[in-house]
């Protein structure tokens, strides 16, 4: 555990540090990312626990996209699909975004 708290510095910010990973190591809870020089909210991280077996610990984790980056997405498609209903109900027009949306979402949330 000291190894990897050691390479990781904790500054999420892309100009500070100098470690290649940046995140935080909490109790048995790990989050980091590769420090690159720009900013990208689409940045894979790792999100894991460590889990004490009898034959030693195990890292159990997924890399993925931030929690936050997929709740504003998923926020924002919502918005954007409301928006487009109460236009079709009230104007009875239609509206193609809402089938672009639906692929965007799509391959945002499924895809891997």
């Amino acid at each position: 555990m000291d190894r990897l708290t050691g390479s990781i510095e904790r500054p999420w910010l892309p100009a500070l540090g100098s470690k290649p990973l940046a995140g935080k190591v909490i109790d048995n809870r790990i989050r980091i990312r590769k420090r690159i020089n720009y900013l990208n909210s689409f940045q894979t991280v790792f999100n894991a626990a460590l889990k004490e077996t009898k034959n030693g610990t195990v890292i159990e984790g997924r890399f993925g996209l931030s929690t936050l980056v997929i709740m504003i997405v998923g926020l924002t498609i919502l918005l954007i699909l409301i928006s487009d209903w109460l236009v079709y109900i009230f104007s009875n027009t239609y509206s193609p975004s809402i089938f672009l949306l639906c692929f965007i979402s799509g391959i945002i949330f499924f895809g891997k």
